[in-house]
């Protein structure tokens, strides 16, 4: 369909699941409006981690900011800072548009989120030129998270 693309998860246990598999996949598919998210795999150290990221940034749409570490364990975002904020550095030097969704808040506690999405708003305004793309921020929450209406209302606030 005209205008629309689609956006395959970068994520553990399917397809997509690294980096090789996923370039391959989107290079048989050989079509422009067809991407990838981009998320830290689990358990790579930064350094690693950024290295997908680096791979996959020319085929990238969207990326989910989340701090698991180690394994599962949801931090908050600044306890992971060295990780995101040389992620949207990279981000920042490729110069591409691209949704920076807050995937997971740290034990699906609705009451962190103000703190979380201030956290994403940080990174992202810590380059000048990404100030423009808070405009763009949008949350997404597990079935367990905040309400639509909560997030909304949080964003809302934090724009004032």
């Amino acid at each position: 369909v005209e205008g629309i693309g689609l956006g395959l998860e970068f994520h553990g246990g399917t397809l997509t699941d690294e980096v090789g598999s996923t370039l391959r996949l989107l290079d048989e598919i050989s079509r422009e409006d067809v991407r990838s998210y981009w998320q830290p795999p689990l358990d790579l150290p930064t350094e690693e981690a950024l290295g997908t990221l680096r791979r996959i940034l020319h085929r990238s749409s969207t990326i989910h900011v989340f701090s698991w570490w180690p394994g599962d364990q949801r931090l908050a975002l600044d306890q992971r800072s060295d990780l995101w904020e040389a992620a949207f550095s990279i981000l920042t030097s490729e110069g591409s548009d691209r949704d920076a969704l807050l995937e997971f808040l740290p034990g699906d506690d609705p009451a962190v989120l103000r703190r979380e999405a201030d956290a994403l708003r940080a990174l992202i305004t810590a380059t000048p030129s990404n100030a423009e793309l808070v405009q763009n921020l949008r949350t997404l929450s597990r079935p367990t998270g905040p309400s639509r209406a909560e997030i909304l209302e949080t964003l809302r606030d934090g724009r004032g």
